[in-house]
């Protein structure tokens, strides 16, 4: 991970996303302005920045910024907060 990169940093270096700048962590991509090729750069640049491959079968269940964390937290990526 390039100096303690977060997936903030990643999200915000990939998508044109939702035109407010901010990003519903429960409400799917898809549903905030991104479209697919947005969505499948940011799996690419997380995977890279994480060190991470994400399987076939887990790309349909990363829908959200919600999955992603918790996919990042199931692979020891990304502390889990405790708030």
């Amino acid at each position: 991970m390039d100096s303690q990169k977060t997936l903030s940093d990643v999200i915000s270096s990939v998508g044109s996303g939702n035109r407010s700048g901010v990003l519903d962590e429960d409400v799917p991509l898809i549903d905030q302005e991104w479209d697919s090729l947005d969505v499948a750069t940011l799996l690419i640049e997380v995977e890279r920045e994480f060190q991470v491959v994400i399987a076939t079968e887990v790309l349909g269940e990363l829908r959200t910024i919600r999955d992603i964390k918790n996919f990042l937290r199931q692979k020891g990526r990304i502390e889990v907060q405790l708030s």
